[in-house]
């Protein structure tokens, strides 16, 4: 054992090889009545091995108020979920160092490495064990580890040993019976439930979207596109979200007119734009103007509507005035027998030509349109398509 008293016959030998070292009689491993005693060194063992690693391991448990201040439930507002698609339930780090506190007081507890850290280039992970003391006792260890994101350019190398002496320390506290909900499956799964969202979000036009999981209440993700399919809270997530954006108008149209915003919000209905089209709109034309000047740039915006609402008209009046699918066109039935089946209608394609462009507004089993010629009065406006919209009844604007 580690600093075990050895006896006179192998004292020289302990003593060349430096696994020992002679203490002084006062000392406390020495013998009573001892001049001297000879206690073997244990340096050479790793810290894992040696028992002044453990000392007071189990001997008595902790009081009563300190098991309250380790034990006591999680709350809702502590636990977090982890942005991924698993969505691992959790509690920082700074709720179990609330819980030492409060159970030893700050310095009443401590951390100590027992290994060296190891960084794994291979698995992307860095890892090293660590035993967590309170009061002198040993609690518990634990090995903790980070993973190494690829082509870091965010994490330096202190904040990977941080992310894995907090990781050692929340395993160390399972022990102790510290969060025991979150390795609760049952509870986990009842709280994203209860207070969780699953979204896709997309961080760019060429990424590929991917799942991620998020609380409820917390802010959405960059490049969040809406929820998945079996997400939970899908009225309360459409609610938020719509009051977000009821917020975001609410603070851009500050200093506008009642009467000049009820006539934007008319116009944004007219020309069917989504609750996210419309945020877009409101940000490009108020987003970085002075209240005081709002009035003008809000009008420049209604401006806008309407003249999107022509160029939609106009549309729709060239794709009224084209030909009609062909049908005008269409031989006689004693034509037919006596015309090559390949010949084409005059002014566009035949229904037999296997190149036939596709029409926006015929029904599958209808022949196809001809394209408008180039010396059309009015063709398609900012890409829009033939026959995109009805001709309106009567100019609302």
């Amino acid at each position: 054992m580690p600093n075990e008293q050895i006896s006179d016959v192998d004292e020289f030998d302990a003593l060349v090889k430096g696994e020992a070292a002679i203490v002084p009689a006062s000392s406390a491993l020495a013998r009573p009545g001892a001049e001297r005693v000879l206690v073997r060194k244990t340096e050479h063992l790793e810290a894992w091995a040696r028992d002044d690693t453990y000392p007071g391991i189990s001997e008595k448990p902790v009081s009563e108020d300190q098991a309250k201040a380790l034990c006591d439930p999680v709350t809702d507002d502590e636990v977090d979920i982890k942005p991924d698609g698993f969505g691992a339930v959790y509690l920082g780090h700074h709720g179990y160092r609330r819980r030492l506190n409060k159970a030893f007081r700050p310095g009443g507890w401590a951390l100590r490495r027992l290994t060296p850290y190891t960084f794994d280039k291979d698995r992307q992970i860095a890892y090293a064990e660590f035993a967590l003391y309170g009061e002198g006792r040993y609690l518990g260890s634990a090995t903790g580890e980070q993973r190494i994101p690829e082509n870091n350019n965010e994490m330096s190398h202190g904040d990977i040993i941080e992310g894995l002496k907090s990781n050692a320390l929340m395993r160390c506290c399972k022990d102790l019976g510290v969060a025991m909900e979150c390795w609760d499956l049952k509870w986990t799964n009842d709280f994203r439930r209860r207070l969780c969202v699953k979204v896709w979000v997309k961080p760019n036009a060429q990424g590929q979207a991917k799942m991620r999981w998020r609380r409820l209440d917390a802010d959405p993700f960059f490049g969040e596109t809406g929820l998945v399919n079996d997400s939970p809270n899908r009225e309360a997530y459409e609610a938020k979200r719509k009051s977000a954006v009821e917020k975001v108008k609410d603070d851009q149209f500050a200093g506008v007119s009642e009467e000049l915003r009820a006539s934007i919000e008319k116009g944004f209905e007219i020309m069917g734009l989504t609750p996210g089209q419309r945020t877009a709109k409101i940000n490009e034309f108020l987003g970085n103007v002075e209240p005081s000047h709002r009035d003008v740039a809000a009008q420049k915006m209604y401006d806008w509507l309407k003249q999107e609402y022509a160029k939609k008209k106009a549309d729709a009046s060239a794709a009224k005035a084209a030909p009609d699918n062909g049908k005008a066109a269409r031989p006689s039935a004693s034509a037919k027998s006596d015309a090559p089946r390949s010949e084409a209608p005059s002014g566009g394609l035949g229904a037999s030509d296997p190149n036939a462009a596709d029409s926006d507004h015929s029904s599958p089993a209808a022949p196809t349109a001809p394209k408008p010629s180039a010396s059309s009065s009015a063709g398609p406006v900012g890409g829009q398509k033939n026959g995109a919209l009805s001709t309106p009844k009567q100019d609302l604007f």
